[in-house]
């Protein structure tokens, strides 16, 4: 591993570090600017409803230039998780829960991720796409010669932003009352997700160039 290869490495160990730690340490001394970041259209929720968008309008852009129709199905996923952050513009718009929902909804609010017979669930994807996706896939693309083909349409995060994803994965190991630990969670796994977009498009360019 090159010097400028090690270095990036540490930049992303760091910086994922960094955002574990800074969660933890603002509800631990339960300073007043925790909420702004962990709540409900806080920080991490506009940084995470950001990046799947993001990542959706790449991939759609990709689509079209690659004819790629997985990319569509991929970029679906990231425009549907991007409209559970936002409540589907609930807090935008400023429109009433459906009926349906507002009755299995625990928040009351425009969601199906927060519904009771999802609530256990969702969390639990979440991880194992991180798992599996971020962590998994990766290192066997990088390292499985004999079948990284498979991959090579799919928009798998370089080796390089998997510190990323294991430092999201291991927050779970922290104290359950750390609430906003989830979002950080999120916040890291889909920035890891749209790296992987970006890095992997800019790929695909250079191939079809």
């Amino acid at each position: 591993m090159g010097f400028i290869s090690f270095w990036r490495w540490v930049l992303w160990v760091v910086t994922a570090g960094l955002m574990v730690t800074w969660t933890a340490g603002f509800y631990e001394v339960n300073c007043p600017y925790f909420l702004l970041i962990a709540k409900e259209g806080g920080f991490w929720e506009t940084v995470q409803a950001l990046a799947l968008i993001l990542s959706g309008s790449i991939l759609v852009f990709g689509a079209f230039r690659f004819r790629w129709p997985l990319l569509f199905i991929i970029a679906a996923f990231f425009f549907f998780a991007a409209g559970e952050e936002l409540n589907w513009g609930q807090r935008w718009f400023s429109f009433a829960t459906p009926a349906p929902l507002k009755v299995w909804n625990i928040d009351g609010q425009c969601n199906l991720h927060d519904s009771t017979f999802m609530i256990g669930c969702t969390h639990m994807v979440l991880l194992l796409f991180a798992f599996i996706f971020e962590l998994l896939l990766p290192m066997i693309a990088k390292y499985c010669d004999s079948v990284r083909y498979i991959f090579k349409r799919v928009p798998l995060p370089p080796v390089a932003f998997v510190p990323f994803a294991v430092f999201g994965l291991l927050a779970g190991l922290l104290p359950a009352g750390l609430w906003g630990v989830s979002e950080m969670q999120e916040t890291l796994f889909y920035l890891v997700a749209l790296g992987g977009v970006i890095v992997s498009t800019k790929r695909w360019n250079r191939e079809k160039a």
